[in-house]
């Protein structure tokens, strides 16, 4: 029963957090490094940012219990099989999923000019394609869709 309740909650939150980023990416993106228009991203960013955090932390950690159960500690980062490489993988994501926010919060916000949505930008789309291999990865200790 644990192993269903937290696939429901890991799916769920992939959903709100992966379906968040794909929205913003592909529907308000374009737009506003067309026009230039860090404000108009902000716009969309700070509302899904109050639900989007709280469903990616519900991920990491469902997703730590989950890899308990898959993988022995002990074996996390090691390549002794499939299921220790994908754990692996998946704390790496995590830390780069990390290290974009904190430069968005940190650096990024900071920044004034033409610049500014580059980056923004940039950042975004980064978030986005990892949050896509976050998921295939997922899919991948059941159906092998990276390995």
């Amino acid at each position: 029963m644990e192993l269903k309740l937290l696939l429901v909650v890991h799916i769920f939150s992939a959903m709100v957090w992966m379906g968040g980023l794909l929205i913003i990416t592909l529907g308000v993106l374009p737009g506003a490094w067309k026009k230039n228009d860090p404000d108009r991203l902000e716009t969309f960013l700070k509302p899904f940012e109050r639900i989007g955090y709280p469903a990616l932390l519900f991920q990491i950690l469902t997703g730590f219990r989950l890899a308990m159960k898959q993988v022995s500690p002990s074996e996390w980062f090691s390549a002794f099989n499939v299921a220790s490489w994908l754990v692996t993988l998946k704390f790496i994501l995590f830390g780069l999923t990390v290290f974009l926010i904190l430069l968005e919060k940190l650096a990024i916000n900071k920044q004034s000019g033409k610049g500014r949505m580059n980056l923004l930008g940039l950042n975004t789309l980064a978030l986005t394609l990892i949050a896509i291999l976050f998921v295939l990865t997922g899919l991948s200790f059941r159906f092998g869709i990276l390995v």
